[in-house]
This record gives C-alpha cells, structure tokens and sequence, in this order.
C-alpha cells in the first residue's frame, strides 16, 4: 500500500524510484493473504459450489431488504419503481420451482434406497 500515491504526489516533487523487489514481494504478500481468506471460507470444493455461493447470496440480500423500512420501499415501488416487485415475484417463483425440484428428486432417491435396501 505504500505504492499508492495522492493527487498531490503527481503534483508536486520529483518522483521516486520504486524497486521491483518490493512491489513483488508485496504481491505475494497479498495474494499470500487471499489465498488463505480463501481456505478459510472453503468447504470441500463441488462442482456447482456457485449454486450454494448464489443461495447464500440471495440469502443475504434477502436479510438486507427484510431490514429496511417497510413503509420506505413501499412508497419507493409506488414511485414508479414496480419493476422491483416484479423481479421479486420472479426470483420467488425461479426459486420455488428449483426447491420443489429438488425436495421431489431428495425423497424419490431415498425411496429407492430404501426399497433397495429393505429385505424381500
């Protein structure tokens, strides 16, 4: 971070030598830093490891609009702004066809794992 110049460094006084040692060394460091924020929020890696990352994702914004002023948004989306509403009322129907989906094909498979491993 010691690279970063201000406006006024641009403006006034001559400039300094930067040496290529550092900057790289620097980089590594802070790749060094991503890499292990990294593996801390890792779980083991799956293929559609985006799919999770996006559901909690969506999560999370749902938090956010869930905390803001009701009474606010509402006036908001009567200003015009209804094409929120409409996204909203997309995103839960995109959402419930994956869930039912999913819960369907969870208990079909289990199903059948259990007439597999019951005795005849």
């Amino acid at each position: 971070m010691k690279y970063i110049k201000t406006f006024e460094d641009f403006v006034s006084g001559p400039e300094t030598p930067i040496d290529e040692k550092d900057i790289k060394e620097n980089v590594n460091e802070d790749t060094d830093d991503i890499n292990k924020e990294e593996e801390e929020d890792e779980e083991p890696q799956l293929q559609n490891y985006m799919f999770f990352q996006n559901l909690k994702e969506i999560k999370e914004n749902i938090d956010k609009l869930l905390s803001m002023d009701h009474n606010t948004i509402d006036d908001i989306l009567i200003d015009g702004h209804d094409w929120a509403a409409d996204h909203i009322a997309t995103a839960k129907d995109d959402i419930d066809e994956v869930t039912h989906f999913l819960k369907i094909h969870i208990e079909e498979s289990e199903i059948t794992d259990k007439n597999e491993n019951s005795p005849e």
